[in-house]
């Protein structure tokens, strides 16, 4: 009995395995094998297009290599293909999916070949059933051109290229890429040394909208678009980026944002101009800018602005390096006056101030205790100032500060001295 329960169960064991393993074999899904049918390149594709959609209805695939991916936040859905005969967008139905460097087969069926604005490109591509990835980390280098070949070839369009000896338009020192609070895409104009120009656009949502453009000459690395016949450049990340040389179009190297500030002149000389790295100081009506003083009392070394002796009428401006926003920028300094005459000095803050012209930006006046008439040679504290409300809601970019002084060299006039600044 116990032999013949032993032989029934070794049967019943081997029946499952057999069974078990018949099973497994139906649950693998079947193979889904995406056709190649016929194989188009890129110029194909242009090539055939006659401004009109063209929707694939049999098996056409693409051979290429992404250049630019979707992954900064700056092309949403937005992928750029480049094969040896040219380059495509490729507009996809969902983010992701695909990464620079991926070597992929793009099978046509169900992909329109369109036009928007002028760009061409295939729409509609879903990346699981349309994209089938050959390898990865397959980095095509940017193609080497100039600026006014961006502008006039063709076959650039949609291609991954460096431009060299370029730099950002004066107007837009100073500015970030984007407006990252706003979410607002926005225009910056990079520029040659022969006056050719074309826009740089950027999403307010790329994890670089809220960086400062570069503000001095060298060399960018980005795709080609074109939008109603406007050519326009989109970065991939601001790596691609080296522009730190001498401008050849004016306008000086505007610093790199700080985060704060905490200036107490202990460099400034005695009677000389007042110089430091990332500060201005500027005359912009006549010809007296700030000038270091020495001074006998507990706060040391300072700078002086004064008409005193001038002839002439004097504004001139002691400006901050542009200042990062972090929503909570307060403000604080000491002013002491000297013959005092007339209420000579006043304290802005800009955000649109390009470091070339004070008179060309948005000042707007700061509400700070200035030493006056009943001051004496005290030193008074301005108090503290809290920045961000005399900004917009929201703003993270950057900001300067400024003292301006006024007199008239030819009546009697006031010296207006400053000290202690901190901004944090």
């Amino acid at each position: 009995m116990h032999k013949s329960i032993q032989t029934l169960f070794l049967f019943v064991l081997a029946t499952f395995v057999a069974t078990s393993c018949v099973k497994k074999k139906w649950d693998e899904p079947p193979v889904n094998e995406i056709p190649v049918g016929h194989i188009l390149t890129v110029q194909d594709l242009k090539d055939t297009f006659a401004n009109q959609p063209i929707k694939f209805d049999a098996d056409f695939s693409l051979f290429g290599t992404i250049t630019a991916d979707d992954k900064s936040g700056n092309l949403y859905r937005n992928f750029y293909l480049q094969d040896e005969t040219g380059a495509i967008l490729i507009r996809t139905l969902f983010s992701g999916g695909l990464n620079e460097g991926d070597s992929v087969r793009v099978y046509l069926k169900g992909v329109t070949l369109t036009q928007f604005s002028g760009m061409m490109q295939l729409d509609s591509v879903n990346v699981d059933k349309n994209v089938i990835k050959q390898a990865t980390q397959k980095f095509i280098q940017p193609q080497s051109v100039t600026l006014e070949q961006v502008l006039t070839d063709e076959s650039l369009i949609a291609k991954l290229i460096k431009i060299e000896n370029v730099e950002f338009a004066t107007s837009d020192l100073g500015l970030t890429f984007a407006n990252a609070a706003q979410l607002q895409t926005q225009n910056r104009n990079l520029v040659d040394c022969n006056g050719n120009t074309v826009i740089v656009r950027t999403s307010g949502y790329a994890n670089f909208a809220n960086t400062v453009v570069p503000s001095g000459n060298g060399s960018l690395i980005a795709v080609l678009g074109i939008f109603n016949g406007t050519r326009q450049l989109y970065l991939r990340r601001v790596s691609d980026l080296n522009m730190n040389g001498e401008r050849c179009t004016g306008g000086p190297v505007v610093c790199d944002p700080v985060n704060a500030v905490s200036e107490d002149f202990s460099s400034a000389v005695n009677n000389v101009d007042f110089s430091m790295s990332c500060w201005q100081n500027i005359a912009t009506t006549g010809t007296r800018v700030w000038r270091g003083r020495s001074g006998s009392d507990a706060n040391g070394n300072h700078v002086q602005a004064t008409a005193f002796g001038s002839g002439e009428n004097n504004v001139t401006w002691l400006i901050t390096p542009p200042i990062n926003s972090n929503g909570t920028n307060t403000l604080s300094f000491q002013t002491q006056t000297a013959f005092w005459v007339h209420n000579g000095l006043t304290v802005h803050i800009s955000i649109n101030y390009d470091g070339t012209n004070p008179n060309a930006a948005t000042w707007v006046p700061l509400p700070a205790t200035i030493a006056g008439s009943s001051s004496g040679s005290s030193w008074i504290s301005s108090g503290q100032i809290q920045l961000f409300g005399f900004m917009p809601q929201g703003y993270t970019g950057n900001f300067h500060v400024a003292f301006r002084y006024n007199g008239n060299g030819t009546d009697a006039t006031s010296s207006y001295r400053v000290d202690n600044v901190i901004i944090n």
